[in-house]
């Protein structure tokens, strides 16, 4: 990872300072953008960025489904060089994105398109909505060290550009191929490697001019195959609150860069970094400076069943959020209750014990938390689920502020008989492309085909139900930064159908206002429910 060599001279000494791939790829950028008087404003923070108004003449792609924000949103990308969008949690963004790239390509043919996000998922969901209409003319590029993560057989596989450069490699090149991925390095001479390398780089160069929309991570973006383009006059960033403002440069950087569309959501989480300047992102920035006046939001959610999207809706969105589905749309005859808390109380077997993180990657300076007896609960109402209400295992997702806890309940699933029968091993996901070095990883945890993950990893992602460990439980209410209202506002928004929180009620309000609303806002509806055993019966919901 540390490619790149930066020197800086203090008196009477130099330093040799080693970079790693993504500060690397930013200096180089930082030194491009000081020629872009077009963007030098926006980054600078100098002047309001004016929205031009006009109605272009559209003929929407499936216009029946897509709402008025979404149109409007989609007329301002159109009309401007900078356009910010703001996509609350199921608000359709990535439907939106793809409305604006087509209206470019079709009606505008204005391309090639750079589309980034921070995480390969995010862009994954964009390219293969694409593959079904626009397969011939996109091309998906992934870091060299998830090639693996993209065989042949991915949805995504032909399109992705390591397999188009292998297909159109000599025979020659090929067979170097074959030795490198049977390991036999050893049977490559350092002139055959050298060959191979260069005619890999010049075949991806010619492959990649060849395309229309172009789709990769935000620090992918300033690989050697995009240095090559003559132009990319349209930069499309998703998930641009989790990209920091350092990080933003890289796509920033495209040659003849022309138009710049930032789709994110300052409500949710932004990206992590033990330094915290590199925290905000230039979406938030330029949000809350006031620099862009009239910024769009996507009014309307189509995720969550009503219940559950009702206090982030009021609470973190100012009501200004709707609900475009219905209770009868997100209704299942085998549940009652779509939303309901497991308040475990004031008891010593379900207080949080803390332990030391072995990472370098630190919550609470170095400690995690975890919660056993809340753990054990979360399996019971995890096999009733599964047995009782006969919920596929792909369909459920566990969330929880603390990476000890996801380990934890990982373990436990990993050793249950009867939730893991085959004995599977766990599938450890993590996607960390655009991540600097002191950051926390995107890691999320599959078992059995059950999803484990941390909050923050859960950004963007969605489950028909979610169970939500709470963990933190104790007498002086600390919660730490479970406390955080942009990471309440994540984990009370991934779930469709159900949401089932585990915690302890007294200490999370003691800890914060913002919680005490929203358990006072459960009882008022009777969604809270006291635990007295972890066979307590679950029949309700």
């Amino acid at each position: 990872m540390l490619l790149g060599l930066y020197v800086v001279r203090v008196p009477f000494n130099w330093k040799l300072l080693t970079l790693s791939v993504p500060e690397s790829r930013i200096l180089s950028s930082m030194s491009i953008i000081n020629y872009k008087k077009s963007f030098q404003s926006l980054l600078l923070g100098k002047e309001r960025i004016q929205e031009k108004k006009f109605n272009n003449k559209l003929n929407y792609s499936d216009n029946s489904r897509l709402n008025e924000s979404q149109k409007r949103s989609i007329q301002s990308v159109l009309n401007n060089d900078i356009t910010f969008l703001q996509g609350p949690p199921g608000t359709g963004k990535t439907s939106t994105i793809y409305e604006i790239i087509l209206q470019l390509i079709d009606q505008f043919h204005t391309f090639p398109i750079l589309v980034v996000a921070a995480s390969n998922i995010a862009i994954d969901n964009i390219a293969e909505k694409l593959m079904k209409t626009h397969q011939d003319k996109i091309i998906r590029v992934v870091s060299e060290s998830k090639e693996k993560d993209y065989p042949l057989s991915h949805p995504l596989g032909p399109v992705v550009l390591h397999h188009k450069i292998q297909m159109m490699l000599s025979v020659g090149a090929k067979e170097v191929t074959g030795k490198l991925r049977s390991g036999k390095i050893d049977l490559i001479s350092e002139t055959q490697y050298k060959k191979y390398k260069m005619e890999v780089f010049d075949v991806g160069t010619r492959l990649m001019s060849q395309y229309q929309i172009m789709l990769t991570t935000t620090v992918t973006a300033g690989g050697k195959y995009f240095k090559m383009l003559k132009e990319a006059p349209v930069m499309i960033m998703d998930e641009a609150t989790q990209s920091s403002e350092a990080a933003t440069l890289i796509p920033l950087s495209m040659q003849n860069l022309k138009k710049a569309v930032f789709v994110g959501d300052q409500k949710q989480l932004s990206s992590f970094s033990n330094n915290p300047h590199l925290q905000k992102s230039l979406f938030e920035r330029v949000i809350m400076s006031g620099l862009y006046e009239n910024s769009h939001m996507l009014n309307r959610q189509y995720r969550m069943h009503p219940f559950i999207s009702e206090f982030p809706r009021n609470r973190f969105y100012d009501r200004m959020l709707e609900d475009g589905i219905s209770i009868e749309e997100r209704k299942l005859e085998n549940i009652e209750k779509p939303l309901v808390f497991w308040d475990t109380g004031i008891s010593r077997k379900y207080f949080e014990s803390r332990k030391r993180k072995e990472s370098i990657f630190g919550e609470e300076q170095g400690y995690s938390f975890q919660n056993t007896g809340e753990s054990e609960l979360i399996i019971s109402v995890l096999m009733h689920l599964i047995f009782s209400k006969n919920i596929a295992k792909e369909k459920i997702g566990i969330i929880t502020p603390y990476s000890a806890q996801r380990e934890l309940i990982t373990e436990i699933i990993t050793r249950n008989e009867i939730l893991n029968p085959e004995g599977e091993d766990v599938i450890v996901d993590i996607d960390c492309d655009d991540l600097f070095d002191d950051a926390r990883p995107a890691t999320m945890n599959i078992i059995s085909g059950i999803t484990i993950a941390s909050v923050d990893a859960f950004q963007g992602k969605e489950k028909d139900f979610i169970i939500f460990s709470c963990v933190r439980s104790n007498r002086e209410g600390m919660i730490g930064f479970s406390k955080d209202e942009r990471r309440l506002n994540v984990a009370l928004t991934r779930a469709r159908y159900g949401l089932i929180l585990v915690g302890n009620s007294e200490c999370l309000s003691r800890g914060s206002k913002l919680w005490k609303n929203y358990i006072t806002s459960l009882k008022e509806q009777d969604f809270v429910f006291k635990v007295k055993s972890t066979q307590a019966s679950f029949d309700f919901y």
